[in-house]
């Protein structure tokens, strides 16, 4: 039998503890693509985030709504708001406008985050919708309400009297229209411009929790 050298074993051990070390990068990924940046708010995240340009938008059930470089992670700036921000951020490229869990609708002016204005509501929110010059807001207890974006004032209101857990949505078509389903199944549309509702809607069955989505009619 021919004897090992010191040599090869060394070749042998190197080996195995590479194959060891490979193992355990790969099984700690999981398959999944390397972190280039993370930020730690301290609390739970809870709604965003939104990429908007080369910035990154967030926010924390704490209360804290953030701006991050979108490549590196490092903070642009931090504010506090009243409440707990919840679902989707939008934008409009001037401001940023997201919901609360208290019935807060708040715009935040995309520089710096100071607060443009805060719409107070009876009951939870769904996501805001930037709508060309409109905030549309639809409230867990039926309102539907086009804010100005500007001011936050109200420029119209409509009240299904139905339970809405589903973020309006844009259909497009000969007249923009906003929709949102509610908990009966049926598909609520409204004029984006005048807020004056479509036809009676028919419940589909079931549940709609989540936006409509249209295209080519």
């Amino acid at each position: 039998m021919e004897r090992v050298s010191i040599r090869e074993t060394l070749i042998v051990l190197a080996a195995i503890v590479v194959v060891g070390l490979v193992t355990v990068l790969v099984l700690s990924r999981d398959g999944a693509p390397p972190t280039r940046w993370r930020f730690e708010f301290g609390a739970p995240a809870s709604a965003g985030p939104l990429l908007d340009g080369d910035r990154v938008f967030a926010a924390s059930e704490g209360g804290a709504v953030v701006a991050l470089d979108a490549a590196t992670g490092d903070l642009s700036w931090r504010v506090s708001i009243d409440g707990t921000p919840r679902g989707l951020i939008r934008s409009d490229k001037a401001r940023l406008y997201l919901s609360t869990d208290e019935g807060d609708a708040v715009a935040l002016d995309i520089e710096g985050g100071a607060v443009a204005w805060r719409a107070t509501f009876d009951g939870g929110l769904n996501a805001p919708l930037v709508v060309d010059d409109l905030v549309v807001i639809a409230t867990h207890r039926g309102a539907v309400v086009g804010l100005d974006a500007a001011t936050g004032e109200e420029r119209w209101r409509n009240e299904t009297g139905r339970v809405l857990r589903a973020d309006p949505a844009v259909i497009e078509g000969a007249t923009r229209m906003v929709g949102v389903g509610d908990t009966g199944g049926r598909l609520h549309t409204f004029d984006a411009a005048s807020g004056e509702a479509g036809p009676d809607p028919t419940s589909l069955g079931g549940e709609i929790a989540g936006p409509a989505l249209a295209a080519d009619g």
